[in-house]
Protein backbone atom coordinates (compact mmCIF):
# COMPACT_ATOMS: atom_id res chain seq x y z
CA UNK A 1 0.00 0.00 0.00
CA UNK A 2 2.57 2.72 1.09
CA UNK A 3 4.71 1.52 -2.23
CA UNK A 4 1.69 2.45 -4.53
CA UNK A 5 1.32 5.64 -2.63
CA UNK A 6 5.03 6.57 -3.58
CA UNK A 7 4.60 5.74 -6.94
CA UNK A 8 1.63 7.68 -7.44
CA UNK A 9 3.63 10.60 -5.63
CA UNK A 10 6.38 9.64 -7.57
CA UNK A 11 4.49 10.36 -10.81
CA UNK A 12 2.83 13.49 -10.44
CA UNK A 13 6.20 14.64 -9.26
CA UNK A 14 7.76 13.98 -12.56
CA UNK A 15 4.40 15.05 -14.38
CA UNK A 16 4.75 18.38 -12.24
CA UNK A 17 8.59 18.59 -13.38
CA UNK A 18 8.20 18.11 -16.85
CA UNK A 19 5.39 20.59 -16.90
CA UNK A 20 7.92 23.02 -15.77
CA UNK A 21 10.61 22.14 -17.77
CA UNK A 22 7.93 22.48 -21.31
CA UNK A 23 5.34 25.09 -20.31
CA UNK A 24 7.91 27.73 -18.43
CA UNK A 25 10.08 27.94 -21.50
CA UNK A 26 7.91 28.40 -24.03
CA UNK A 27 6.07 30.91 -21.66
CA UNK A 28 9.43 32.68 -22.00
CA UNK A 29 9.52 33.17 -26.10
CA UNK A 30 7.80 36.15 -27.67
CA UNK A 31 8.01 35.89 -31.45
CA UNK A 32 7.32 39.40 -33.01
CA UNK A 33 5.81 39.71 -36.38
CA UNK A 34 6.90 41.70 -39.22
CA UNK A 35 6.04 45.38 -38.57
CA UNK A 36 5.08 44.99 -34.92
CA UNK A 37 6.66 45.49 -31.21
CA UNK A 38 5.83 43.34 -28.44
CA UNK A 39 5.95 45.80 -25.24
CA UNK A 40 5.93 44.65 -21.72
CA UNK A 41 2.55 45.49 -20.41
CA UNK A 42 2.08 43.60 -16.87
CA UNK A 43 4.43 41.63 -14.65
CA UNK A 44 8.23 43.04 -14.44
CA UNK A 45 9.86 45.27 -17.19
CA UNK A 46 7.08 46.71 -17.79
CA UNK A 47 7.73 48.96 -21.00
CA UNK A 48 10.00 47.03 -22.24
CA UNK A 49 10.27 46.69 -26.01
CA UNK A 50 10.92 43.13 -27.52
CA UNK A 51 11.85 43.74 -31.57
CA UNK A 52 10.76 41.57 -34.61
CA UNK A 53 11.40 37.65 -34.16
CA UNK A 54 11.82 35.40 -31.20
CA UNK A 55 12.88 37.22 -27.92
CA UNK A 56 12.72 35.93 -24.48
CA UNK A 57 10.91 37.54 -21.58
CA UNK A 58 10.37 36.76 -17.83
CA UNK A 59 7.39 34.24 -17.88
CA UNK A 60 6.18 36.09 -14.94
CA UNK A 61 5.41 39.14 -17.63
CA UNK A 62 2.70 39.66 -19.83
CA UNK A 63 3.07 41.20 -23.48
CA UNK A 64 1.07 43.17 -25.83
CA UNK A 65 1.62 43.52 -29.54
CA UNK A 66 1.89 47.10 -31.22
CA UNK A 67 1.65 47.46 -35.09
CA UNK A 68 4.18 50.52 -35.78
CA UNK A 69 4.59 50.47 -39.25
CA UNK A 70 2.27 51.83 -41.72
CA UNK A 71 -0.87 51.81 -41.42
CA UNK A 72 -4.73 53.51 -42.12
CA UNK A 73 -8.05 54.66 -40.55
CA UNK A 74 -10.96 55.40 -42.82
CA UNK A 75 -13.51 57.39 -41.53
CA UNK A 76 -16.10 56.84 -44.28
CA UNK A 77 -19.93 55.80 -44.96
CA UNK A 78 -22.19 54.53 -42.38
CA UNK A 79 -20.21 51.31 -41.81
CA UNK A 80 -18.01 50.14 -39.26
CA UNK A 81 -15.00 47.51 -40.01
CA UNK A 82 -11.31 46.74 -38.49
CA UNK A 83 -9.99 49.99 -40.56
CA UNK A 84 -13.10 52.02 -40.98
CA UNK A 85 -14.28 54.27 -38.40
CA UNK A 86 -17.34 55.78 -39.85
CA UNK A 87 -17.58 59.38 -41.08
CA UNK A 88 -18.15 61.74 -38.65
CA UNK A 89 -20.59 64.27 -38.50
CA UNK A 90 -19.73 68.40 -38.04
CA UNK A 91 -21.38 71.93 -37.52
CA UNK A 92 -20.59 74.90 -39.76
CA UNK A 93 -20.41 78.46 -38.86
CA UNK A 94 -23.68 78.57 -39.77
CA UNK A 95 -24.36 75.84 -37.80
CA UNK A 96 -25.23 73.39 -40.99
CA UNK A 97 -24.93 69.65 -39.57
CA UNK A 98 -22.38 68.31 -42.60
CA UNK A 99 -21.37 64.80 -43.41
CA UNK A 100 -17.72 64.17 -43.71
CA UNK A 101 -16.04 61.02 -45.30
CA UNK A 102 -11.52 60.78 -45.10
CA UNK A 103 -9.04 58.58 -44.18
CA UNK A 104 -5.01 58.84 -42.75
CA UNK A 105 -2.53 56.75 -43.24
CA UNK A 106 -0.03 57.32 -40.30
CA UNK A 107 3.39 55.58 -38.60
CA UNK A 108 3.92 55.45 -35.23
CA UNK A 109 7.80 56.36 -34.44
CA UNK A 110 9.48 53.27 -33.85
CA UNK A 111 11.79 54.52 -30.43
CA UNK A 112 8.02 55.64 -29.04
CA UNK A 113 6.34 52.50 -29.39
CA UNK A 114 6.89 51.43 -25.81
CA UNK A 115 5.39 54.73 -24.47
CA UNK A 116 2.92 55.10 -26.52
CA UNK A 117 1.56 51.84 -25.38
CA UNK A 118 1.84 52.41 -21.69
CA UNK A 119 0.87 56.17 -21.76
CA UNK A 120 -2.25 55.87 -24.01
CA UNK A 121 -2.96 51.59 -24.67
CA UNK A 122 -4.92 51.37 -27.68
CA UNK A 123 -3.54 54.43 -29.08
CA UNK A 124 -6.12 54.39 -31.87
CA UNK A 125 -9.21 54.14 -29.85
CA UNK A 126 -7.68 57.20 -27.36
CA UNK A 127 -5.41 59.05 -30.06
CA UNK A 128 -6.19 58.79 -33.63
CA UNK A 129 -10.14 58.70 -33.47
CA UNK A 130 -10.25 61.36 -31.11
CA UNK A 131 -8.25 63.73 -33.11
CA UNK A 132 -9.40 63.04 -35.94
CA UNK A 133 -13.23 63.63 -34.74
CA UNK A 134 -12.20 66.57 -32.87
CA UNK A 135 -10.31 69.12 -35.47
CA UNK A 136 -12.74 68.32 -38.18
CA UNK A 137 -15.59 69.67 -36.00
CA UNK A 138 -13.10 73.14 -35.56
CA UNK A 139 -11.88 73.63 -38.41
CA UNK A 140 -15.12 73.52 -39.77
CA UNK A 141 -17.12 75.50 -37.51
CA UNK A 142 -14.60 78.41 -39.21
CA UNK A 143 -16.74 78.44 -42.15
CA UNK A 144 -20.45 78.48 -43.49
CA UNK A 145 -21.57 75.00 -44.99
CA UNK A 146 -21.21 76.55 -49.11
CA UNK A 147 -17.67 77.81 -48.20
CA UNK A 148 -17.10 74.18 -47.32
CA UNK A 149 -18.93 72.35 -50.39
CA UNK A 150 -17.65 75.09 -52.79
CA UNK A 151 -14.43 77.37 -53.06
CA UNK A 152 -12.75 76.60 -49.34
CA UNK A 153 -13.05 72.95 -49.62
CA UNK A 154 -9.21 72.93 -51.11
CA UNK A 155 -8.19 75.51 -48.11
CA UNK A 156 -10.89 73.31 -45.20
CA UNK A 157 -8.85 70.38 -46.30
CA UNK A 158 -5.31 71.86 -45.63
CA UNK A 159 -6.71 73.33 -42.33
CA UNK A 160 -7.57 69.80 -41.16
CA UNK A 161 -4.21 67.90 -42.44
CA UNK A 162 -2.10 70.44 -41.02
CA UNK A 163 -4.00 70.23 -37.20
CA UNK A 164 -4.22 66.06 -37.15
CA UNK A 165 -0.17 66.56 -38.33
CA UNK A 166 0.32 68.39 -35.33
CA UNK A 167 -1.22 66.71 -32.81
CA UNK A 168 -0.64 63.52 -34.00
CA UNK A 169 3.43 64.63 -33.86
CA UNK A 170 2.64 65.38 -30.25
CA UNK A 171 1.54 62.01 -29.27
CA UNK A 172 4.80 60.67 -31.77
CA UNK A 173 2.72 59.54 -34.37
CA UNK A 174 3.76 60.70 -38.11
CA UNK A 175 1.03 61.51 -40.36
CA UNK A 176 1.88 60.36 -43.77
CA UNK A 177 -1.08 61.09 -45.96
CA UNK A 178 -4.57 62.49 -45.81
CA UNK A 179 -7.42 62.72 -48.24
CA UNK A 180 -10.86 64.10 -47.52
CA UNK A 181 -12.99 62.10 -50.20
CA UNK A 182 -16.44 63.47 -49.65
CA UNK A 183 -18.55 66.60 -48.04
CA UNK A 184 -22.05 65.97 -47.84
CA UNK A 185 -24.60 68.58 -47.14
CA UNK A 186 -28.70 68.56 -46.62
CA UNK A 187 -30.46 68.25 -50.06
CA UNK A 188 -31.70 72.05 -49.87
CA UNK A 189 -28.12 73.23 -49.65
CA UNK A 190 -26.91 70.90 -52.64
CA UNK A 191 -29.38 72.37 -54.62
CA UNK A 192 -28.25 75.54 -53.63
CA UNK A 193 -24.76 74.60 -54.94
CA UNK A 194 -25.76 73.25 -58.19
CA UNK A 195 -28.02 76.78 -58.78
CA UNK A 196 -25.18 78.03 -58.31
CA UNK A 197 -22.88 76.32 -60.89
CA UNK A 198 -25.83 76.83 -63.70
CA UNK A 199 -25.91 80.67 -63.05
CA UNK A 200 -21.70 80.77 -63.05
CA UNK A 201 -22.00 79.07 -66.24
CA UNK A 202 -24.48 81.09 -67.85
CA UNK A 203 -22.69 84.48 -67.14
CA UNK A 204 -19.59 82.42 -68.92
CA UNK A 205 -21.34 81.57 -71.88
CA UNK A 206 -22.93 85.01 -72.12
CA UNK A 207 -19.31 86.62 -71.46
CA UNK A 208 -18.14 83.96 -74.02
CA UNK A 209 -20.68 85.14 -76.80
CA UNK A 210 -20.88 88.72 -76.28
CA UNK A 211 -16.95 88.65 -76.77
CA UNK A 212 -17.42 86.79 -79.71
CA UNK A 213 -19.86 89.44 -81.36
CA UNK A 214 -17.60 92.31 -80.32
CA UNK A 215 -14.36 90.10 -81.90
CA UNK A 216 -16.81 89.67 -85.12
CA UNK A 217 -17.87 93.21 -85.56
CA UNK A 218 -13.90 94.86 -84.81
CA UNK A 219 -13.41 92.08 -87.34
CA UNK A 220 -15.87 93.66 -89.95
CA UNK A 221 -14.79 97.46 -89.64
CA UNK A 222 -10.47 96.60 -89.67
CA UNK A 223 -11.36 94.67 -92.78
CA UNK A 224 -13.88 97.46 -94.11
CA UNK A 225 -11.34 99.94 -92.98
CA UNK A 226 -8.15 97.76 -94.81
CA UNK A 227 -10.56 97.12 -97.85
CA UNK A 228 -11.38 101.44 -98.24
CA UNK A 229 -7.91 102.15 -97.83
CA UNK A 230 -6.88 99.89 -100.35
CA UNK A 231 -9.52 101.52 -102.76
CA UNK A 232 -8.39 105.37 -101.97
CA UNK A 233 -4.51 103.74 -102.50
CA UNK A 234 -5.32 102.20 -105.99
CA UNK A 235 -7.52 105.45 -106.86
CA UNK A 236 -4.58 107.51 -105.58
CA UNK A 237 -2.32 105.57 -107.69
CA UNK A 238 -4.27 105.66 -110.84
CA UNK A 239 -4.61 109.44 -110.85
CA UNK A 240 -0.99 110.22 -109.70
CA UNK A 241 0.02 107.48 -112.54
CA UNK A 242 -2.28 109.33 -115.33
CA UNK A 243 -1.31 113.29 -114.05
CA UNK A 244 2.63 111.95 -114.90
CA UNK A 245 1.70 110.80 -118.63
CA UNK A 246 0.00 114.36 -118.89
CA UNK A 247 3.43 116.23 -117.52
CA UNK A 248 5.54 114.20 -118.90
CA UNK A 249 4.10 113.81 -122.91
CA UNK A 250 2.48 117.52 -122.61
CA UNK A 251 -1.03 116.07 -122.74
CA UNK A 252 -3.90 118.25 -121.57
CA UNK A 253 -6.62 115.63 -122.09
CA UNK A 254 -7.42 112.93 -119.09
CA UNK A 255 -8.73 110.76 -121.13
CA UNK A 256 -5.69 110.88 -124.01
CA UNK A 257 -3.28 110.32 -121.01
CA UNK A 258 -5.50 107.50 -119.67
CA UNK A 259 -5.30 105.79 -122.89
CA UNK A 260 -1.48 106.30 -123.11
CA UNK A 261 -1.74 104.58 -119.27
CA UNK A 262 -3.53 101.43 -119.88
CA UNK A 263 -1.28 100.94 -123.36
CA UNK A 264 1.77 101.23 -120.81
CA UNK A 265 -0.15 98.78 -118.15
CA UNK A 266 -0.55 96.31 -121.95
CA UNK A 267 3.52 96.60 -122.63
CA UNK A 268 3.91 95.46 -118.99
CA UNK A 269 1.57 92.68 -118.53
CA UNK A 270 2.98 91.32 -122.36
CA UNK A 271 6.30 90.85 -120.67
CA UNK A 272 4.71 88.09 -117.81
CA UNK A 273 3.89 84.72 -119.58
CA UNK A 274 1.24 84.10 -116.70
CA UNK A 275 -0.55 87.12 -117.55
CA UNK A 276 -4.52 87.37 -117.67
CA UNK A 277 -4.94 90.65 -119.07
CA UNK A 278 -6.24 92.01 -122.28
CA UNK A 279 -6.05 94.98 -123.74
CA UNK A 280 -8.79 95.78 -126.15
CA UNK A 281 -8.14 98.17 -129.06
CA UNK A 282 -11.30 100.44 -130.80
CA UNK A 283 -12.81 104.06 -130.44
CA UNK A 284 -12.72 103.08 -126.47
CA UNK A 285 -9.85 101.08 -125.64
CA UNK A 286 -9.72 99.44 -122.12
CA UNK A 287 -7.76 96.62 -120.57
CA UNK A 288 -10.02 93.07 -119.76
CA UNK A 289 -8.81 90.80 -116.76
CA UNK A 290 -9.67 87.26 -116.96
CA UNK A 291 -9.22 86.22 -113.88
CA UNK A 292 -12.21 88.39 -112.13
CA UNK A 293 -14.08 89.55 -115.53
CA UNK A 294 -13.22 93.42 -114.24
CA UNK A 295 -12.42 95.57 -117.52
CA UNK A 296 -10.97 98.80 -116.30
CA UNK A 297 -11.55 101.79 -119.08
CA UNK A 298 -9.99 105.07 -119.76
Amino acid sequence: MLSELKIKIAVIALVAILVVIVVVPLSMLVNVPAGYKAVVVRGFGVGHVFDEGWNMKNPLSSVDYVRYNTQRVEFIGASYGEDNVGNIVVNSKDNVAIFMDFQVVFHLEESYVGDIRIQNGDFEETIIVPICRSVPRDVCAKFDALEIRGDSRDLVASAIERNITAKFSLKHIVMEEFALQEISLPVEYESAINEKKVAEQKVITEEYNLDAQSFIAEREIIDALAQANVTIIDAEAKGLAVGIIMDQFNVTDESEAASIYLQWLYIRALTDENTNIEYIMGDNPFILDLTDSDAVTP
